[in-house]
């Protein structure tokens, strides 16, 4: 599993990036096909809503702290050094070592 990084508030606020894996570390559907993976697409909404992990059937897996979780999120969402693409994959691949996705719930969030 992805370990949780550290992220102080500072970093939080500044969009601290240092942890984000590397887009060419991400799996093959994180890089190219991400238009069609169910986390991508949960990553997008957030980027683009502003939004938290709430509504979009997610679950904690064991030992993920959420609130840990949703902090680096943000960060890595909202900092402006990595192309967009290169966000929305490695969100999208931490949500996936991170959390389970219940599909039904995620598509009545949609």
């Amino acid at each position: 599993m992805l370990a949780i990084p550290e992220m102080t508030g500072a970093g939080a606020a500044f969009g601290d990036i240092k942890d984000m894996p590397e887009r060419k570390t991400l799996p093959q559907e994180f890089r190219e096909g991400w238009h069609h993976n169910p986390f991508c697409k949960i990553a997008s909404k957030m980027f683009y809503e502003g939004g938290t992990l709430e509504g979009h059937g997610l679950t904690p897996k064991a030992g993920v702290d959420q609130k840990k979780a949703q902090r680096v999120l943000a960060a890595w969402l909202g900092s402006f050094a990595p192309k967009h693409e290169h966000k929305i994959g490695a969100v999208g691949y931490a949500l996936s070592e991170w959390f389970d996705l219940d599909e039904k719930k995620a598509k009545q969030a949609a």
